[in-house]
């Protein structure tokens, strides 16, 4: 509708990287879902669809990633996830209160770029979901009135 704005923040994906790791590695942890939370599971539950159905094929299309990138990220996590003995049994918060801190940035990491599965609005995702919203706020400014006072779009 006509005077419906949008405001959608923006981060530096390093930064908000690191602050992430920061924020979820403290002790005791801040959350609730940190217990419960398996960073690596892709898909969500009672569907097939995960993370990298949804944003691709936006990312690929705008060469930001491919879906061997999104692949090799989910690898990364998985071999930093209860693949030692004394994390069999930990889940998220366990693993970055326990993995050294380079490993835990990386497995903290992965979580903010490929995790998509479980309840539909568990975390996870937010870099590769924060790329793909300004893909497609920039593809809806293209149907905005232009600013020589013509539209762009036969239905605006």
């Amino acid at each position: 509708t006509r005077g419906t704005k949008i405001i959608h923040f923006v981060r530096n994906p390093y930064s908000m990287a690191l602050s992430n790791y920061y924020y979820h590695a403290q002790d005791p942890s801040p959350e609730k879902w940190e217990k419960r939370h398996h960073p690596c599971e892709l898909e969500y539950v009672n569907s097939n669809s995960t993370l990298k159905d949804l944003l691709f094929p936006t990312l690929s299309d705008s060469t930001i990633m491919t879906q061997d990138n999104f692949d090799q990220i989910a690898k990364v996590c998985r071999s930093l996830y209860q693949t030692k003995p004394e994390l069999k049994n930990k889940l998220f918060e366990g693993h970055l209160h326990q993995l050294d801190p380079v490993d835990g940035l990386r497995l903290s990491t992965s979580q903010m770029m490929i995790r998509g599965g479980g309840k539909l609005l568990m975390p996870g995702g937010d870099i590769l979901r924060m790329a793909n919203t300004i893909i497609k706020l920039e593809e809806l400014e293209s149907y905005l009135p232009s600013k020589q006072g013509g539209r762009n779009h036969p239905f605006t």
